[in-house]
């Protein structure tokens, strides 16, 4: 099917406005391991916090445990924000080694902190 002008330059607005909402709220969370209390994940995602861990759970041979997540205006600045604020604490990727009450700090700060499900 072929578009009308009209028709290609609306679908062009409406990505536009789909990016700009997805780059404005979002999700962003702290994923943990569950034998290694100090290394952690921080990132975000399209989909929920614990389709997120389903999904890293996969690939992983380490029990993961979501730690707190939270739904933030622009997310991607938030976890940028805090990768460099942590960047010497940095172990591969997205994964940290942070002492606990660095770890709290950061849990609290994406609202939604989940104490009864950390061992924090």
């Amino acid at each position: 099917m072929k578009l009308t002008f009209e028709q290609f330059e609306q679908q062009r607005i409406e990505r536009v406005l789909k990016k700009q909402h997805r780059e404005s709220f979002g999700l962003i969370y702290i994923i943990g391991v569950e034998d290694d209390s100090s290394l952690c994940k921080i990132g975000i995602s399209s989909v929920s916090a614990q389709k997120r861990l389903t999904s890293l759970q996969t690939g992983s041979s380490l029990k993961l445990i979501l730690l707190a997540e939270g739904q933030v205006n622009k997310p991607r600045q938030i976890e940028k924000f805090w990768h460099m604020k942590l960047a010497d604490f940095r172990v591969n990727g997205e994964w940290f080694r942070l002492d606990e009450e660095t770890k709290l700090i950061v849990c609290r700060s994406v609202r939604g902190y989940k104490a009864k499900k950390s061992k924090i």
